[in-house]
This record gives C-alpha cells, sequence and structure tokens, in this order.
C-alpha cells in the first residue's frame, strides 16, 4: 500500500501548509510561505519534507510513531528516493544540512508552540543517543572498552530521562485528546497482538 493510499487531503487540513498531492511549486500554491526566509531559496522537496516533519499538526507522528520510519515516509511524500538520494537523506535525517537546520528552527520558531518545539528536539537527541548506543564498543585495551561500556551506561540513563521528557511534553501537548495521545505513545512491540492488526 503506497502512502497516498494511507493517507487522503483531508488528514493534511490541519497543516500550516500542506503539500499533500501538489502539483507544480509550494511556494507558488503557498504565496504567503514567503513568511519563512529560509524556505525561498530551497528546494520543493526540501520545503515538503520540512512541512511534512516539523509540522505541529501533521498526521505523520500518529501514523508512525517512529522517528526514523516518520522520516523516511516524509521523504518519500516530499518524493525523495531513499536509495538514489541516500547520502542527501543520511545528511536531512542527521541534521547535517545547515539548511535544513536553519529552515527546522525558523519554521517551528513561527509556529510558536514551545512544546511541540522541545518534543522535535528531544525526539532527535532520542534518535542520535540510540544510533550511538548501538555502535559496537571498540578499544585496544580494557581500559578503553571499560571506559566506552561507561559511556553507554551514561547514554542509557540520557534516553531514559529523555523518554520521561518526551512522555511529560506529549501529555502537555495533548491532554485534551487522550484517543490521539494513545496512539502516539502506543506500544509498537512486535507482538502476535501487533502483528495481526497489521
Amino acid at each position: 500500500m503506497s502512502l497516498t493510499e494511507i493517507f487522503n487531503s483531508e488528514d493534511f487540513n490541519k497543516m500550516i501548509f500542506s503539500p499533500f498531492k501538489v502539483k507544480g511549486s509550494l511556494k507558488k500554491k503557498y504565496p504567503k510561505m514567503k513568511m519563512f526566509s529560509s524556505f525561498q531559496s530551497a528546494e520543493d522537496q526540501m520545503i515538503a519534507y520540512v512541512l511534512y516533519m516539523y509540522d505541529q499538526n501533521t498526521p505523520m507522528k500518529e501514523q508512525f510513531p517512529d522517528l526514523k520510519i516518520r522520516k523516511e515516509q516524509a521523504a518519500i511524500l516530499s518524493g525523495f528516493d531513499l536509495v538514489k538520494d541516500n547520502e542527501k537523506l543520511h545528511d536531512i535525517f542527521f541534521f547535517q544540512s545547515s539548511k535544513l537546520v536553519d529552515m527546522v528552527d525558523e519554521f517551528l520558531r513561527k509556529q510558536n508552540n514551545r512544546i511541540w518545539s522541545m518534543i522535535v528536539s528531544n525526539e532527535q537527541t532520542f534518535f542520535e543517543y540510540q544510533t550511538k548506543l548501538l555502535s559496537p564498543v571498540e578499544g585496544d585495551r580494557d581500559k578503553d572498552i571499560l571506559q566506552a561500556l561507561q559511556i553507554k551506561s551514561k547514554i542509557m540513563d540520557d534516553l531514559n530521562t529523555i523518554n520521561d521528557r518526551l512522555d511529560s511534553y506529549y501529555m502537555k501537548l495533548y491532554e485534551e485528546d487522550q484517543e490521539l495521545l494513545k496512539v502516539i505513545k502506543a506500544d509498537k512491540r512486535l507482538t502476535p497482538e501487533f502483528i495481526a492488526n497489521l
């Protein structure tokens, strides 16, 4: 099933600027987008990605609670090819593109929702820490290996703290919509029940 079959245009109606199924230039479709100076020299694919990922009303966060999958699906919806654009997407996913950093920062600031901004920042930090945590421990000496393991232990503690903060932020953001909160915080472990509901 393709993403355009999962979603319909109504799913994106609450977004500031919905890129869903827009033909042609986003800046022409939405002239008010000029309020974001960092968008002016950006390609439509990058603008669409920022909108899908970082609009506080994007349906992507409910449909894809896992950040890595959400980033990949937002990239696909934005017109990127996960294989052909792999190198560029790596830079985007890990915020190694200064253009993307400027766009996301401006877009979050102008939405003026500190809780949403903190969710975005903490999810990204969690994602980066998780990647470090899963990297193999390397070292030539026992001392180096022990130090690397201690760093991993600290990362695990930090991940636990970030997770608690994210739960708190989501509670604040969606306190009035308990059903949506359940979807976002849903435990997506591979259990027989989860697989049966796919």
